[in-house]
Parts: C-alpha cells; structure tokens; sequence
C-alpha cells in the first residue's frame, strides 16, 4: 500500500497525546493523517469532545483508565504500545503533543535521518510557536524551543526508532 502521496510506506506511525486540546486538536490529526502514516490518539480523560473529534476523522482512541494518574508520559508510552500491537511492521514512532501540527515532508525527512545513521535513536524537529506574540508565555515557549541543530538533550515531540538498531 501507498502514503497518501503515492510514496512507498515510511513504516512509521504517529502517536497523538492529548487532553481538552479543543479546536486544536483538529488540525494536529489532519496534519497527521496528511502524513500517510497509522495514528493513533490518546487521551487522558478530556470533557470537551477530543475524543469524538478524533474518532470522526478515523483515527483510532485509547481512552486513558482514570484510575491511573495521567501524565504525558504514560500517554506517550500507552500510545507507543497500542500502536505496534496493531501495526506490527512499524519500525519508526513519531509522537506528537495535540496542539501540535506536523510541516508536510517532516516523516520523510526524520526517517531519512534515522535510517542513514544507525547511532541516532531519536530526531527532533524544530518547534515553532504560532502565536509567540499572543502572550507571555507563548514568547517564552518560542525563545525555549529555538535550538542549533545537532545533538539535543530532550525533547517531547520526536520520531524514534522502534526496538534496537541493526
């Protein structure tokens, strides 16, 4: 089977985290499916529709058990889990915070990387604040998020490779 873009599957797949991310949300999904890759949407215990806004696009839910504390952490890792137990020749991961949007060509892009250096375990892209004037905060968030390119020591959105390298 094709991506979306004619190209030969990237055996990736995208894991979506999320919580009440509202009108947000929409765009995140889209902009994963655009992706041609499997999604999948976790949510930790949102009141607000994500859940129903997720499942009217096609993209598969795992609803968090409330009994659990939520974290991102736990999502991301829940989300990993759902996704290679239902996709089994995905080799890359990319995880993907819902009031994020993913730029056309980054899958490619982040699987070119991984897969022409067998060192890297992970790649991460760079972050852009779309409203970095709107408030405080978001000036912070975008003066944070610039970074020279090259080995970074964390990062929440990233593609990764799944298992041990070859």
């Amino acid at each position: 089977m094709d991506n979306l873009d004619g190209h030969p599957p990237l055996n990736a797949g995208i894991v979506v985290i999320g919580r009440n991310e509202g009108e947000r949300l929409m765009p995140c999904l889209e902009s994963a499916l655009r992706a041609g890759c499997p999604a999948i949407y976790v949510d930790s215990g949102s009141e607000d529709g994500s859940i129903a806004s997720a499942r009217s696009l096609g993209v598969d839910v795992i609803e968090l058990d409330r009994a659990r504390p939520f974290s991102a952490a736990r999502a991301r890792n829940e989300g990993f889990s759902g996704l290679l137990a239902k996709y089994k020749s995905i080799r890359f991961v990319q995880f993907l915070d819902g009031d994020c949007t993913l730029l056309p060509g980054w899958i490619e892009a982040a699987v070119r990387a991984l897969s022409e250096d067998c060192t890297r375990a992970a790649v991460i892209g760079h972050l852009q604040e779309r409203n970095a004037d709107a408030t405080v905060y978001n000036r912070l968030c975008a003066l944070e998020w610039r970074s020279a390119a090259g080995d970074l020591q964390n990062g929440g959105d990233h593609l990764r490779r799944e298992g041990p390298t070859q």
